[in-house]
């Protein structure tokens, strides 16, 4: 109960002394009034986000409209050595839809699901990072420039950073009897795209779906109430990401039986292997731990993605 009430005493001391709107966040982190136009004074920063560094202050929001949250999405950013004002105005294209994403998951547009509600912003290098919801399953990182121009959206959220390198996992359907858990590094100044986890050659995965085929329902109720009818692609939960050194990663995959019909879910256990990605002369390689490295097939995004 003492936890709990100082939880919620400290809630309410953040709630007291958060900024209210974009022009407080602005002044508050030092820039001059003078620069903040009469819209950021006003802004709400109900779901806003702050940087401040020692080079910059950038403050990301939405425009309030009642209890919903109006695209587009802006951003300000206040340069402390040259005391100059950036802004932009970010819009989707609602021609694109989830379907945009499916091959590459990285665009050179921004979808309007990929205005959701945000989770962060990051400073990296010489772009912005900004991570965006969608729902429990799939979420959006948005690639800024150093103009805070657009420069990818990348349907999935990260994981870890290796310098230029994003590890991250794509977003999933959330209403689905399972989620494959798909793990990629995306390079941000070239646009590759590199396929780490599923692969076609592991042994730990293989020894999973043969144990699973065997408790699976019967090809001819198969399908019936939610069931998937094929181990090809099983639930799997990506975790303990963990960079080891340039070029090198470690990250824990728990397999599910979840989705595959009531015999499998009660008899077969969930099974988490441990990997390690290494790239060796711009090829990454995947092992299990205790198997041998496999190479990886690099996936270049398009000459589009590429800015």
């Amino acid at each position: 109960m003492k936890l709990l009430s100082l939880l919620l005493l400290t809630s309410v001391a953040m709630a007291q002394t958060s900024p209210e709107t974009v022009g407080d966040a602005l002044a508050a982190n030092g820039v001059p009034m003078g620069l903040i136009t009469p819209a950021e004074q006003t802004a709400g920063m109900r779901n806003g986000h702050v940087i401040s560094n020692d080079h910059e202050v950038v403050v990301a929001w939405y425009a309030e409209d009642g209890e919903f949250l109006k695209p587009p999405l802006f951003l300000t950013r206040y340069d402390r050595h040259t005391r100059q004002m950036e802004r932009a105005e970010l819009t989707g294209s609602s021609a694109l839809g989830a379907k945009g994403f499916r091959e590459p998951i990285a665009l050179k547009e921004l979808p309007d699901l990929c205005l959701g509600s945000l989770n962060s912003i990051e400073r990296v290098g010489s772009v912005l990072l900004i991570g965006t919801h969608i729902n429990p399953s799939a979420a959006c990182t948005i690639v800024l420039g150093p103009r805070l121009n657009l420069r990818h959206s990348i349907y999935g959220w990260v994981l870890g950073r290796d310098e230029d390198d994003l590890i991250l996992e794509e977003s999933m359907r959330h209403f689905a009897p399972i989620h494959p858990g798909t793990l990629d590094v995306f390079h941000i100044s070239t646009g590759a795209m590199q396929r780490i986890y599923p692969r076609k050659v592991d042994a730990a995965r293989k020894t999973y779906q043969e144990a699973l085929r065997k408790v699976m329902p019967p090809e001819a109720g198969c399908g019936e109430d939610n069931q998937i009818c094929s181990v090809d692609e099983l639930d799997s939960d990506i975790s303990a990401v963990k960079v080891l050194g340039r070029n090198r990663f470690r990250f824990s995959v728990t397999l599910s039986p979840a989705g595959m019909g009531e015999r499998a879910e009660q008899e077969m256990p969930q099974q988490t292997n441990g990997y390690v990605a290494t790239r060796v002369a711009g090829v990454w390689h995947l092992r299990a731990e205790g198997d041998r490295e496999q190479p990886m097939t690099v996936k270049t995004a398009p000459s589009s993605l590429r800015r």
